[in-house]
């Protein structure tokens, strides 16, 4: 009997916990965002600002000007496992730009989570046709 007033007392914390923090977890992707001070700045003061919140960052991946930064409420970061994140670039037209994806995967009490942000040519049908008459 004793269970089972702990469990409801841990949910109970866990709804006050829900309701302090609407989103369990926050996903910003940027593109065409260039790393400079301006960016980072405004960076900073998002992450701080969730932080407030009760947020925690856990992780930032970057390549060029594409971003992906990831928050989770404070209340589930220790059932986050196997963090990792990587960024692909991409090669249009045998050229190397700021055009890919950025991704951050984890595990969440035993549920598998995977965030992407990614950014690729526009109007790849003209992009083609460039490619075929060349």
């Amino acid at each position: 009997m004793e269970s089972k007033w702990k469990d409801i007392a841990s949910s109970e914390e866990t709804l006050k916990q829900e309701r302090a923090s609407p989103y369990n977890i926050i996903a910003i992707g940027c593109q065409e965002a260039r790393h400079t001070r301006l960016f980072k700045s405004w960076l900073d003061a998002c992450v701080k600002e969730y932080e407030e919140s009760g947020y925690r960052l856990i992780r930032v991946v970057r390549m060029g000007s594409l971003s992906l930064v990831l928050l989770a409420a404070w209340w589930m970061v220790a059932g986050l496992q196997v963090i990792t994140g990587t960024a692909t670039k991409s090669i249009i037209n045998r050229i190397l730009g700021n055009k890919g994806a950025t991704y951050i995967r984890l595990d969440f009490r035993g549920t598998r989570l995977l965030f992407v942000n990614c950014h690729f040519s526009a109007h790849q049908e003209k992009s083609m046709n460039d490619e075929k008459t060349t």
